[in-house]
C-alpha cells in the first residue's frame, strides 16, 4: 500500500520495526534469559574487655543481581540479544554495627548500638529520533506501541525505567539501660535514625503508540471512504512511514538526595506485683522529620498560596508532629496458681512512618504522577504529543484520512510540536526535526501533589488478651483475640476534582467546573495526602 501511493518506507520506522521479533514461517520460540544471583557474607567479632564490658562488632554484606523480560511487551527480533528490553535490578546491601556492653553493677547494664546499613542504553538519536536532551541514564529504544496487538504488543521494555526510590543507607545510634531493682526490671532508652536514598525517576525515554487512527479512518462514523484496515497490518504500515499517533517523555532532572531524620527515647517496667501476676507498662516518645532533599528540591501546593519551595517560604513540606506519645501496657496472671492456666493482655500505640514513596512518587489515581520532588516548579514536566487524528479528531483535510493519504508538510500532515496541530507524529528528525519541538517546555495544565500542612504520623491501636490452659501433658489448649485499629492514616485524594454530577467525562471537559480554576487555572489534578484514612 505504501508503494502503491507513491510513497517511501522511512528508515527510522523501519529501524523501529527491525526489533519487534520476526519469524519467516510466522510462528517463533522465543527464550529470552533471566539472571537471579545472590551472594552475601557475614562477620561478626565478641570481645570481652573485663568483667564488666564488652563489645561486639559485626559485618553483613549482600549483593544482588536480577534481570528478566519486563511484565508485559514482546521480547526483541531473534537477531538482536535477547536481553535487550529485560528489566535490571542490581542491588548491594551492607550492615556495619558496633555494640558495647556494660555491666555498672549487679543489677543495672548499659548498652549502646551503632548500625549503618548501605542498602539497553541506545541514543534514540543513533535511531533517527530526535527525543530532546537526554542523560545517558535514559538512553534506549524508544517504547513503541502496537495498538492491534493487543496487551504487551509493544517493544522497548518499561518505558519508565530508571526508578529508585527506597532507602538504601540507613544509621541508628541507640542507647539502652537497664535496672532491677526488687520487683521491677526497668528499662529506657533511645536511639536516632536517619534514612538516606539515591533517587531517581526522569521518566526520560518516549514512548510512541501507532494504530490508534486506524479506528477512526476506518469507522463509519468518522472517516471511511473506501478504507480497508487491516489491523496490525495498518500498524505496521503506520510505523513504517514514520507516522505514530501518540508520543510522550518527561523533561527535568529528578535526581534527588533525599533523607529523614527520626528520634525516640522510651521507659518500661516489668513489675511483678505477686507471684502469679506481672505487669509490664511502658511510654514511648519519637519525633519523625519530614522527608527532605539536600538540596531543598522539594516543593508542597499549599491552599491560598500554591506551589512553594521549601526554602522559600516554608521550612519542611509540612509541619513536624511533636506529639508522638505511645504508651503500652501488659499483664500476665497465673490464675490458681499452679502454672496451668493463664490469662494475658496487653495494649500498646505504635506509630507507622510514612515511606519516601508515598510523598516521592504516590501510586496516584488520574494518571496524575506527581510528588513534592517533581512538582511544575521544580523543572520537572511531561510532555504528551497527540495528533490529532490518533486522538480522534478531524485532520488538516478536515477528514479522518489514513497516514498513506497525509502529507509530510509540518502542521498539516506531520504534527507541529509547537502549534499542536497535525494529522499524525512524524517521529524522523530528518523529516520533522526534534519530536517535541526544538524548545521543550510544559503546557498546562499541570498535575501537582500536596501535602496538609498538619500532616500526623500514622498510628495503630493494638490490643490482645489470651487464655491458655493445660489440657493434660505437654498439650496447652490457648484462646486469643486480637485486634488492630488505625488511625490517622494516609489517604489520597484529588482536591481540584470536578464536582460529582459535572456534566463531564473528559479531563479536558470537566477543567471549567474544576473548584480551582480561578485561583489556579493551570492546574489540573491536585493530588492530595491526608490524614483521613481509617481501618
Amino acid at each position: 500500500d505504501i508503494a502503491a501511493h507513491g510513497l517511501t518506507v522511512d528508515p527510522v520506522g523501519q529501524a523501529l520495526l527491525s526489533f519487534f521479533p520476526t519469524s519467516p514461517t510466522g510462528t517463533f520460540v522465543q527464550q529470552t534469559p533471566s539472571t537471579a544471583s545472590n551472594n552475601e557474607f557475614g562477620v561478626k567479632f565478641d570481645y570481652k574487655l573485663n568483667t564488666n564490658n564488652s563489645i561486639a562488632v559485626r559485618y553483613l554484606f549482600g549483593d544482588s543481581f536480577q534481570s528478566g523480560p519486563p511484565f508485559a511487551g514482546l521480547p526483541p527480533n531473534p537477531a538482536l540479544p535477547q536481553d535487550l528490553f529485560n528489566s535490571v535490578a542490581p542491588s548491594r546491601a551492607q550492615m556495619a554495627g558496633v555494640s558495647w556492653t556494660m555491666n555498672m553493677s549487679a543489677n543495672k547494664i548499659t548498652r549502646f548500638s551503632q548500625i549503618l546499613g548501605i542498602g539497553n542504553k541506545i541514543d534514540p538519536k543513533s535511531l533517527g529520533i530526535d527525543t530532546g536532551p537526554l542523560s545517558a541514564g535514559d538512553f534506549g529504544v524508544p517504547y513503541v506501541y502496537m495498538y492491534h496487538l493487543g496487551y504487551g504488543g509493544y517493544i522497548g521494555g518499561v518505558q519508565g525505567y530508571p526508578i529508585t526510590t527506597a532507602p538504601d543507607q540507613t544509621w541508628d545510634w541507640s542507647e539502652h539501660f537497664s535496672w532491677v531493682k526488687g520487683n521491677h526490671t526497668m528499662k529506657m532508652g533511645g536511639n536516632f535514625q536517619r534514612a538516606y536514598t539515591n533517587s531517581l525517576r526522569n521518566f526520560g525515554r518516549t514512548g510512541l503508540a501507532v494504530g490508534y487512527s486506524g479506528y477512526y479512518v476506518a469507522s463509519p462514523y468518522y472517516g471511511n471512504h473506501g478504507y480497508q484496515f487491516s489491523g496490525v497490518q495498518g500498524d505496521i504500515e503506520q510505523l513504517l512511514l514514520g507516522k505514530a499517533d501518540l508520543a510522550d517523555r518527561s523533561f527535568g532532572d529528578t535526581h534527588r538526595h533525599m533523607y529523614q531524620n527520626s528520634v525516640g527515647f522510651y521507659a518500661q517496667d516489668d513489675w511483678k506485683i505477686k507471684p502469679r501476676l506481672t505487669l509490664n507498662y511502658g511510654l514511648r516518645y519519637e519525633v519523625n522529620g519530614t522527608i527532605r532533599d539536600t538540596e531543598n528540591k522539594e516543593a508542597n501546593f499549599i491552599p491560598g498560596r500554591g506551589l512553594v519551595q521549601v526554602g522559600q517560604g516554608i521550612s519542611g513540606i509540612h509541619n513536624v508532629d511533636h506529639k508522638d506519645f505511645g504508651p503500652h501496657l501488659g499483664f500476665a496472671w497465673d490464675i490458681f496458681g499452679s502454672g496451668r492456666m493463664a490469662l494475658r493482655g496487653g495494649y500498646s500505640l505504635t506509630f507507622d512512618v510514612a515511606n519516601f514513596g508515598a510523598f516521592a512518587a504516590p501510586y496516584s489515581f488520574a494518571q496524575a504522577r506527581a510528588g513534592v520532588f517533581t512538582e511544575p516548579n521544580l523543572g520537572f514536566f511531561q510532555a504528551s504529543n497527540a495528533s490529532e487524528i490518533g486522538a480522534g479528531g478531524a485532520g488538516s483535510s478536515g477528514d479522518w484520512e489514513p497516514p498513506v493519504n497525509t502529507n509530510f508538510v509540518l502542521g498539516e500532515g506531520c504534527y507541529d510540536p509547537a502549534a499542536h496541530v497535525g494529522d499524525y507524529i512524524c517521529f524522523d528528525s530528518a523529516v520533522a526535526g526534534p519530536l517535541y519541538g526544538a524548545d521543550p517546555t510544559g503546557v498546562p495544565p499541570f498535575n501537582a501533589f500536596s501535602v496538609v500542612r498538619d500532616f500526623k504520623t500514622p498510628r495503630y491501636h493494638n490490643f490482645n488478651v489470651s487464655l491458655q490452659s493445660e489440657l493434660f501433658r505437654n498439650n496447652v489448649l490457648t484462646l486469643t483475640y486480637s485486634g488492630q485499629r488505625g488511625r490517622k492514616l494516609l489517604i489520597f485524594y484529588d482536591q481540584n476534582a470536578s464536582p460529582l454530577g459535572s456534566p463531564c467525562t473528559r479531563d479536558v471537559d470537566c477543567d471549567p467546573f474544576r473548584p480551582l480554576v480561578t485561583a489556579f487555572p493551570d492546574l489540573r489534578h491536585v493530588i492530595t495526602a491526608t490524614n483521613l484514612g481509617s481501618s
